[in-house]
């Protein structure tokens, strides 16, 4: 069953967030190799998922989260960024980070002319 070695995995990636107050540091690399395992259970050696692609996938987003992690929201950090609720990914995170800031900039605009909220 897959749900048990990722959990190990997923134990032995989290570790203390970066002193600067930044997101928390994981081990991308035991994410990466685990993702792309499982693909390849499920699709074979075809598969375009590259141990490779994943790394540079994670870590632009890891860049990416640095440089915006001020303008983030101690609520959308606190909602989006679980290390220990699933499997670490700085891809997943910082797209959680975005749609939360666009959604929040959204019910903005829509309050600031008169749309009533849903």
């Amino acid at each position: 069953m897959v749900v048990l070695p990722l959990l190990a995995i997923l134990a032995s990636t989290l570790v203390a967030a970066a002193e600067s107050g930044g997101p928390p540091r994981v081990n991308i690399r035991a994410t990466c190799r685990a993702a792309e395992l499982d693909l390849k259970k499920l699709f074979g050696n075809d598969t375009m998922v590259t141990f490779d692609g994943c790394l540079s996938q994670e870590n632009s987003a890891l860049e990416q989260m640095v440089k915006g992690w001020v303008t983030y929201s101690a609520a959308d950090r606190a909602q989006c960024v679980q290390p220990r609720g699933h499997m670490p990914s700085y891809v997943e995170w910082l797209t959680c980070l975005e749609i939360q800031k666009d959604l929040r900039r959204i019910r903005a605009d829509e309050k600031s002319v008169g749309i009533p909220p849903e």
